[in-house]
Formats: structure tokens, C-alpha cells, sequence
């Protein structure tokens, strides 16, 4: 496995699907523009975990998210900022909340 190619994939996916750009990676993350673009252009081997994070925490994602180490879940990035503001109970609960509003015949989780 291409650690490297798997950084890049999953931050390109990350960008499309929360519809944000190398500058603005750039800004929210505090890291120069020209390391995003080389991290993305591939040019950059083997980046510093800490900048990895830095990404990360700019996407709203976890460090595993990118480096491809966990199973990615689909979920809208206002939901799920707005679920991670509860405590891991009150998570439990608002699960249960949605889980009944599946309609008949839906398979629950």
C-alpha cells in the first residue's frame, strides 16, 4: 500500500466532497499553500504526521480518514459537526431518535 497515494486519494475526495480548495486548506490549517499543492500534485513523499493532522483538523476529519486506516462513513459534514457537539450518550440518544423516524420496512443499523 502507497501511503502516500492513499493521502492524496482520500484528501481529493475529502476536497470534492466538502467542497473546499488547496487555499483554503491552506488558511484553516495554518500550513504554507505550497505544501498543500505538493501534498495533492504528489510531489510531496512521506509528509510530517503533524501536518497530516493540521489537514485533518481543517477538513472536520479524522487523521485516520485520510491516511485511509478507518472505514469511511458517508455523512454530511453539518450533521455530523452538529452530532460531535453532543456527549457520547446524548449520541446514543439521537440515533435512537433517528432510527425511529426510518420509514417502514427500513433496515436500522
Amino acid at each position: 500500500m502507497d501511503v502516500n497515494a492513499e493521502l492524496r486519494k482520500n484528501l481529493e475526495r475529502l476536497m470534492l466532497d466538502r467542497d473546499i480548495n488547496a487555499p483554503e486548506i491552506a488558511r484553516k490549517s495554518g500550513l504554507n499553500r505550497r505544501m498543500v499543492y505538493d501534498i495533492i500534485e504528489g510531489r510531496s513523499q512521506s509528509p510530517k504526521v503533524e501536518t497530516v493532522f493540521k489537514i485533518a483538523a481543517a477538513m472536520s476529519v479524522e487523521p485516520a480518514e485520510l491516511l485511509g486506516i478507518e472505514p469511511k462513513v458517508s455523512l454530511h459534514p453539518a450533521l455530523a459537526e452538529l452530532i460531535q457537539q453532543y456527549p457520547q450518550d446524548e449520541q446514543e440518544r439521537l440515533a435512537r431518535a433517528l432510527a425511529a423516524l426510518l420509514p417502514p420496512g427500513a433496515k436500522e443499523p
